[in-house]
């Protein structure tokens, strides 16, 4: 079994290959027709006005934040579990990351803690993390930003066509930031990324950072600027991909219930689902007492098992300075939390396997429900 399998994915693709040599053969490989296309279609799917195609999204949270007017001692908030990149874009920017706690039941960025820091932090800006593939609470956390006139930003890594009360994420913020890395539900050949807007300020002043602050080759208008093209070649192959995206989605959904219903017994703890949100499950994540005893059972029958992130960031050396106080539940979740084999090309008997063999070793477990508050 795999965690990730993406030669199933280039498999259902007819004639990508093709595609590809006759892109190569076309040579123009940066900033071409391709990149345009699948800016346009993107814009489109997500439903905003403007897409930037850009070479990570990584780059996509720098320049976003760089944008939007993040500058040396600007306070952004942003939750603690969550990949490093995300704080990382703060602090290239010069700008101080404030840390949050989570909602245990959803994984989310706790709003009352949010409540809290944007009293006592006075922050300029905000990113909001769809964590995992949901969107929860959305347009409420973005209500609370405009009201402190905060500006929002998404980190939507991992929430391709996620949505919450039927409007995708990606468009609740001033400036949604998308990864298309390979491991993406919806992933390029590499790294890849993009910033979606319906700011034409915001669109306009990306457009130019990523190529070297530029919009005409040899004039270049900005102070500042960088190398963060999309590839052509990438957006030809998430062009081909998003044909499928819905139809990936949906069967990440049924893995997803699959798991619920067989594990909904046990001693294990799954973060909730909620009725408004359409979650696509990027990771599926559980929680056990005795985690390490679960994983090596696990992988001893060849299931393969993942803990992300294992590490807060608040917690990370990179960050140290910037954390003051604890976040309790994060730091509880940590301990125990670990993601399952969550893709499209999981088979039916694979997904039970997984199951199976939970069942056998949390058979003598006692109840955990780590509900900190």
């Amino acid at each position: 079994m795999k965690f990730l399998d993406l030669t199933w994915q280039f498999d259902q693709i007819e004639g990508l290959g093709e595609k590809i040599v006759e892109l190569v053969r076309k040579g123009t490989l940066v900033l071409s027709d391709e990149v345009t296309r699948f800016e346009n279609l993107w814009a489109g799917y997500i439903g905003s006005k403007y897409c930037v195609g850009l070479n990570s999204g990584t780059d996509a949270l720098t320049l976003a934040l760089k944008a939007g007017g993040i500058k040396k001692g600007d306070r952004v908030l942003v939750q603690t579990n969550t990949f490093a990149s995300t704080v990382y874009a703060i602090v290239q920017n010069g700008g101080i990351p404030v840390f949050l706690d989570i909602d245990s039941r959803y994984g989310c960025l706790d709003r009352k803690d949010l409540e809290k820091k944007v009293k006592s932090a006075k922050p300029k800006a905000m990113i909001m993390v769809h964590l995992y593939g949901g969107a929860f609470f959305a347009s409420q956390i973005a209500d609370m930003a405009r009201k402190d006139n905060i500006l929002l930003i998404e980190d939507c890594a991992q929430a391709h066509g996620a949505k919450w009360k039927d409007k995708k994420a990606g468009t609740f913020s001033d400036i949604s930031c998308f990864s298309f890395f390979p491991s993406k539900n919806l992933g390029a050949t590499g790294d890849a990324g993009c910033i979606c807007t319906d700011n034409s300020d915001y669109a306009e002043k990306v457009l130019m950072y990523r190529n070297i602050g530029s919009k005409m080759k040899n004039v270049h208008e900005l102070e500042w600027g960088t190398n963060s093209r999309l590839d052509a070649l990438h957006a030809l192959v998430l062009t081909e991909k998003l044909k499928f995206l819905d139809k990936w989605n949906e069967k990440r959904r049924r893995i997803a219930q699959r798991y619920r219903t067989a594990l909904s017994k046990l001693p294990l703890f799954i973060y909730h689902e909620h009725p408004e949100a359409y979650h696509v499950y990027h990771q599926f994540v559980v929680m056990a007492k005795n985690r390490q005893k679960v994983m090596d059972h696990l992988r001893s029958h060849n299931i393969p098992v993942l803990i992300h992130y294992p590490t807060a960031c608040h917690k990370q050396k990179a960050f140290k300075q910037y954390a003051h106080g604890s976040l309790p539940v994060s730091e509880k979740i940590i301990e125990h939390h670990f993601s399952l084999p969550m893709s499209p090309h999981l088979t039916q008997r694979e997904v039970d396997l997984v199951c199976e063999k939970l069942a056998e070793v949390l058979e003598n477990e006692e109840e955990f429900k780590p509900l900190y508050r």
